[in-house]
Parts: structure tokens; C-alpha cells; sequence
């Protein structure tokens, strides 16, 4: 029977994650929270060459070198995105108790909402895909298009980025949708 649920949630998720917000509303879009998670916290994470945890508001972000940057506007995955995968992969069969929010980014360039935010749901959607053809289940992967809202490095090359947090236990999934909720997507930054 929990089984059943999970895969009912997971679901659910999915489709709600397929549909882009109906920018014809005078309804906003916020981030998305995401559904309960159902794995443990080990505390023991293992972690391939290469990447290391950074300690953020939102909770543990997997940190990988080199990062997965993107060119203004682009959706096509740049060069090192395959090395950079790998050692996301090789994170999440590492440890199998651990779910990862993908969230994609953009630089503050263009329109927020839609333009950047819109952007930003392809380019997670190309991740989710990507993990999923390379072995990682689709329930242990959740996506967050972020768009512009959450700017955390100084170059606009920077900003333009994945990242990975980690979700080790309904606590950390809840401290990222308390975090994520404050963030407004459609807002333009400037920085």
C-alpha cells in the first residue's frame, strides 16, 4: 500500500511538473513545492572525486567541478555536462536513500516571467531526462525552474547554472519548499 501511494504522489508530481503556468492568468507562479519524501537520513554520504556539499538556506547543495554553465539563452547542454552527470549519477547510485532537487537557473538578462523562467523549465526538464536515460529513477528526481529568482554568484556566466540539493529526509524537503516559497519568479533582479 505504500508503495502504491509513493507511486500515486510520484504521479501526480509528474504531471504537475509537465505543464507549463498559463501565462494568460493574473495568477503569478510561485516555485513549486515538492511532495514528501519517503527515504532516511544516514548521515553517511558518499561522495564521487570531484564534488563536495555547500551548506545553503535551502539545504545541502551537491557542489560539482567542473559546474554546468550555460550560454545566454541557450537550452543546449554545453560541453562538460556529460563528466559533470556522471558525478551526479555515480552521488545518486552512491547512495540510494538520497533524493536530489535539479533546479535550473538563469542570468538576470532578459525578461523574468516568462522569458527566464520559461528557460529555466526547459533546462530542467533536459536534466531530468538526461538522468533518467542514465539509469537514475524518476522518483528520486525532482524538478525546480527557477529562473532568475535566486542569483548566488557574482558573474552572469555563473548564474546561468544547475544545482543539485540534496534531500535526505521529509525535514530537508521541508526546509527547501520554506525556502523556495519566498522566492518570486516573476520578480527581475538586479545585481
Amino acid at each position: 500500500m505504500r508503495i502504491g501511494l509513493l507511486f500515486i504522489m510520484c504521479l501526480l508530481f509528474t504531471i504537475s511538473c509537465t505543464t507549463l503556468p498559463d501565462t494568460t492568468t493574473e495568477e503569478q507562479p510561485t516555485a513549486r513545492s515538492v511532495e514528501p519524501y519517503s527515504g532516511n537520513n544516514s548521515g553517511d554520504l558518499v561522495f564521487p572525486e570531484g564534488t563536495s556539499i555547500r551548506d545553503t538556506q535551502r539545504g545541502k547543495v551537491l557542489n560539482t567541478d567542473p559546474k554546468i554553465l550555460f550560454k545566454f539563452a541557450s537550452t543546449q547542454m554545453p560541453s562538460n555536462s556529460e563528466g559533470t552527470f556522471a558525478k551526479v549519477i555515480e552521488f545518486m547510485n552512491n547512495n540510494p536513500n538520497v533524493n536530489i532537487v535539479v533546479e535550473a537557473h538563469t542570468s538576470n538578462r532578459g525578461e523574468a516571467y516568462p522569458a527566464n523562467y520559461e528557460l529555466s523549465v526547459a533546462r530542467v526538464r533536459l536534466a531530468k531526462t538526461y538522468l533518467i536515460e542514465n539509469g537514475i529513477s524518476a522518483d528520486r528526481i525532482i524538478e525546480q525552474p527557477l529562473g532568475e529568482s535566486l542569483p548566488e554568484y557574482s558573474s552572469q556566466n555563473d548564474l546561468r547554472r544547475y544545482e543539485f540539493v540534496i534531500i535526505e529526509s521529509d525535514d530537508d524537503l521541508k526546509n527547501y519548499n520554506n525556502f523556495v516559497s519566498t522566492l518570486d519568479i516573476t520578480k527581475e533582479s538586479s545585481y
